[in-house]
């Protein structure tokens, strides 16, 4: 593109008598970007595009449920935070992720779990609760959250630190006395 000086188009097509100055214009490559988010969302700062001797900041604010964001890789396995004002080319990144781990609290009543004792699961996985759990002279009756629902599990999609405690059931016994009518 050219232009003259007072900015308006030069036609070369056009002809010329006396002097001229004639002056380049440029326009800045742009080039695409695409943002692989691996089941998460972009909440601000999505960047679809970038001008070359601008670059572009990857987005930070980036969510997925149960998951913590590692940041944006590039296909040779690269950390990437920026595009820089120097890159060339389309770009194509991928989030990647860290399952989130969390605390669980097991609230025996006075009871010993014998095994299978949880102190945590990890988004994805959940976990079994354990059920080899006894009190002298009560039968386990199972945990319970504190809405007073029965939990035996904690399922693959829940999220946050979790506490439950036991439900206990005295044990009854029949007494029987004998009486002997000789002693």
């Amino acid at each position: 593109d050219s232009g003259c000086k007072d900015g308006s188009e030069y036609s070369f097509d056009q002809k010329v008598t006396g002097d001229l100055d004639l002056y380049a214009r440029w326009t800045a490559n742009t080039y695409n970007v695409t943002l692989e988010t691996n089941g998460g969302t972009i909440n601000s700062g999505d960047v679809t595009g970038y001008t070359y001797g601008q670059g572009a900041a990857l987005p930070t604010d980036v969510t997925r449920e149960g998951y913590t964001f590692d940041g944006w890789y590039d296909g040779n396995d690269n950390p990437v935070t920026e595009i820089t004002a120097t890159d060339t080319g389309d770009k194509q990144f991928s989030a990647r992720w860290t399952a989130n781990t969390y605390n669980i609290t097991l609230d025996a009543k006075g009871g010993t779990i014998n095994s299978g004792n949880v102190t945590g699961y990890t988004y994805g996985g959940g976990a079994a609760l354990p059920q080899d759990v006894t009190k002298k002279w009560h039968t386990f009756a199972g945990w319970y959250d504190s809405n007073d629902n029965p939990v035996t599990e904690i399922g693959k999609d829940e999220t946050g630190d979790k506490t439950y405690y036991a439900k206990w059931t005295e044990n009854m016994y029949d007494v029987t006395f004998l009486y002997d009518k000789d002693g």
